[in-house]
């Protein structure tokens, strides 16, 4: 909480920088699934339904957002086992992705004197419809699964920075008589873009013993975002953000568990990102 000391030697909060959030969230749910195997085929579907309502109350300045909506989560698995130790499958669901809270909190957060973030309280999930053909190999103490995946995703969030009309002035150390005016930023994630994902996942596990576990897995995969922005700045002009962008990235990821003496196991992590380009 900051203050100001006023005249008469009291202390009032500044709102510019003070307040109170009051975030409450509820999430009703309900699921039926419905599975069963004929012979070597296997099939198992779902339905999820989610009703969610949210309230955000910025308190000190009685900024009052309220959210209420109901989504259907289908799912659907095939498989097909060839062999004991050779499975093919097929899956399909719809998913959600949840933003954080700190992306929903709309009141502004000084990174520095230049640059504001403030979070978005009219902020949405981001919806996915994923698709995996996958297969499995096991053999005595090895078991390998790779999978070739679709992922599309909309309302994806992404961040806009655009200007607030503010400026500050910052010491030019080469004319100290003359500062350095400097626009004040501030920055929001919006439901931008529409996502589209091309991949193939593959996982090695090695069991040498009894309670040993070794996992490598490496994810490679096609990205594609696509979206505009468009918004007046303090002049009142126009302004267009295009945030389309295609890379080619991948990830890995190393864990092994290994039991030790007197009862203690050890666990060890390690994860690789590969690089991404973005439109900023």
């Amino acid at each position: 909480i900051y203050s100001i000391e006023q005249p008469n030697g009291e202390f009032v909060n500044d709102p510019n920088v003070t307040n109170e959030l009051l975030y409450n969230e509820y999430i009703n749910a309900a699921y039926t699934q419905f599975g069963t195997k004929v012979k070597n085929f296997s099939v198992l579907g779902g339905l999820r339904m989610e009703a969610t309502n949210i309230d955000i109350n910025l308190l000190t300045t009685d900024q009052i957002t309220h959210k209420s909506y109901v989504d259907w989560f289908p799912s659907l698995f095939l498989g097909y086992e060839i062999n004991d130790t050779d499975q093919f499958t097929v899956s399909y669901s719809r998913r959600l992705r949840r933003p954080w809270s700190r992306f929903i909190n709309p009141f502004p957060s000084f990174e520095s004197t230049t640059n504001i973030f403030m979070g978005n309280p009219d902020l949405d999930p981001t919806y996915t419809n994923a698709f995996d053909f996958g297969y499995l190999k096991r053999w005595d103490k090895v078991s390998f699964n790779t999978s070739a995946y679709y992922n599309h995703s909309t309302g994806v969030f992404l961040f806009v920075t655009r200007e607030t009309g503010n400026f500050v002035e910052i010491e030019n150390p080469d004319d100290p008589d003359n500062p350095v005016l400097v626009p004040v930023l501030v920055r929001s994630p919006i439901n931008l873009a529409d996502e589209s994902m091309l991949g193939a996942e593959f996982t090695t596990t090695y069991t040498p013993k009894t309670n040993w576990r070794l996992t490598w897995n490496l994810n490679l995969f096609q990205q594609s975002l696509r979206g505009d922005y468009t918004y007046n700045n303090y002049l009142d002009e126009e302004i267009t953000q295009n945030f389309d962008s295609d890379n080619f990235s991948w990830f890995t990821r190393l864990s092994a568990k290994i039991p030790l003496p007197a009862k203690i196991d050890f666990q060890t992590n390690l994860f690789y990102y590969g690089r991404r380009v973005d439109a900023q």
